[in-house]
């Protein structure tokens, strides 16, 4: 494991903190073009699944691969002071927020907080997928019965797929202040205009533009397209939380069209 070297560590600048599924990985690597951003990597066991990416440092204790036990000072050591912009990415920060928060708030000051959102009917679609193919390799990862069906655990795990992105991100704002509260449509970074998508976020952490080349990574093959009746128990579990989403950012996410 890391050596600790608290001369150079600090907390990172920003962090990318949510949500699953919606293209955090590429996010990072594309970031990590500018030559200002570093994203920092750990070679601490619980994060060998994400290659290093995720430390889940502040993570509830709730879930198996949170790093809190490690001190702050283990952490601080990985972002150094050396004039360029650090940021960590933890999708997991949304999960169990509350705690994460109290984790956060006794060391976090000024750090900028960045979520990349979805259509929540096709980010929790994306999970089931990617839990299935998980399942297959012998990998449980969450709180759900892989011998059932997608509706069934919607149903009945349904926190193991939903994601309610106002109900989190408001405890963010309430804890940091909007201000420091970046949101990123992913659909937006798919189309042909990402590049003033990344020029936003430039903007957020007040660094220069720089030309972005698009990557996407992990993208995963799925064996069938989301059914009718999925789609429309998703859309009457999510409808609220998307409702209060739009009014939180002034305007309707035109690709969510199930929404609009």
């Amino acid at each position: 494991m890391e050596s600790l070297k608290k001369e150079n560590g600090k907390i990172p600048d920003f962090i990318i903190c949510g949500f699953q599924k919606c293209g955090t990985s590429s996010l990072s690597q594309n970031l990590n073009q500018h030559p200002k951003i570093q994203i920092a990597r750990t070679d601490h066991k619980f994060a060998e699944v994400s290659s290093g990416k995720e430390f889940n440092f502040f993570s509830s204790e709730k879930i198996d691969v949170s790093t809190y036990y490690e001190g702050i000072e283990w952490y601080k050591s990985h972002f150094k002071k050396d004039g360029n912009i650090w940021g960590e990415v933890s999708p997991n920060y949304t999960t169990f927020t509350r705690d994460v928060l109290q984790n956060m708030k006794p060391h976090i000051s000024d750090t900028k907080f960045i979520f990349s959102i979805r259509n929540p009917i096709y980010r929790s679609f994306s999970a089931y997928n990617h839990y299935i193919q998980l399942a297959e390799e012998g990998i449980k990862w969450g709180n759900w019965e892989p011998n059932k069906t997608f509706l069934f655990n919607l149903k009945n795990h349904p926190y193991s797929f939903i994601s309610n992105y106002y109900e989190e991100i408001s405890l963010y704002i309430e804890a940091f202040g909007k201000n420091n509260i970046h949101i990123l449509i992913q659909e937006q970074l798919d189309s042909n205009n990402f590049q003033n998508q990344y020029n936003n976020i430039f903007n957020f952490l007040k660094i220069e533009h720089h030309p972005i080349n698009n990557q996407k990574i992990h993208a995963r093959n799925y064996s069938r397209s989301i059914y009718p009746k999925e789609k429309e128990y998703l859309y009457e579990l999510l409808k609220d939380d998307v409702e209060k989403l739009f009014n939180l950012i002034g305007r309707e996410i035109q690709a969510w069209s199930e929404f609009c």
